[in-house]
C-alpha cells in the first residue's frame, strides 16, 4: 500500500490532470460544486487510512478569470480554478494546484506551484501523460504567482511558447 505522501504526489501528478483532461467541464464543475470535499473524499476513498486526515477545510478551492484585452476588445477569457494543498510535507507536493481552461479554443492545463528540495517553490504542468513543463521559481506572492501562471498560460495559448 502507498504512503501518505506518496500517495498524494501520485495523485496530484498523475490522477488528477488526467482526470481534468479527459472530461474538463465534468471535471470542473465537480469541484467548483463540491470544493475542498472533492479533494479529501478522494483521499477517504483511495488513500491509506492515515491519509484521509485531510478533511474538506485542508483544501480551499477559488475560481478566477483572465480577460486578455486587445485595444480593449476581449480577445480570451482565461479560466482558472484554484486550489489550495495542505502545507507540502515533502519535495514535489503541491502547495497550490491550478486548472485552466479557456472554451473557445478548448484548450486546457494544469499547472503546479511545488515544494522543491532547497524549500523554494516552483511551477510546473502536467501536459499530458508523463510530459511537463517546468516554469522556475514561484512568487512568495499568492496574487503574483497566480497572474504568473495566468500569464504562460495565455502565451501557450497564442503560440508565444
Amino acid at each position: 500500500m502507498l504512503e501518505k505522501n506518496e500517495f498524494r504526489h501520485r495523485l496530484e501528478q498523475k490522477v488528477l490532470p488526467n482526470t481534468f483532461y479527459k472530461d474538463k467541464d465534468k471535471f470542473l464543475d465537480s469541484v467548483l460544486d463540491k470544493g475542498g470535499k472533492f479533494f479529501s473524499d478522494l483521499f477517504v476513498l483511495f488513500a491509506p487510512p492515515e491519509s484521509a486526515l485531510y478533511n474538506e477545510k485542508a483544501f480551499t478551492v477559488t475560481a478566477k478569470k483572465l480577460d486578455y484585452r486587445d485595444d480593449d476588445e476581449v480577445k480570451k477569457e482565461l479560466y482558472i480554478v484554484i486550489v489550495d494543498m495542505p502545507k507540502p510535507e515533502e519535495t514535489h507536493l503541491c502547495r497550490r494546484i491550478y486548472f485552466c481552461y479557456e472554451e473557445e479554443s478548448g484548450t486546457a492545463r494544469y499547472f503546479t506551484s511545488e515544494l522543491s528540495h532547497t524549500g523554494d517553490y516552483f511551477m510546473s504542468s502536467v501536459i499530458s501523460g508523463e510530459e511537463k513543463g517546468d516554469y522556475g521559481i514561484a512568487p512568495e506572492n499568492t496574487e503574483l504567482e497566480f497572474r504568473r501562471i495566468g500569464n504562460i498560460f495565455l502565451k501557450q495559448i497564442i503560440g508565444e511558447t
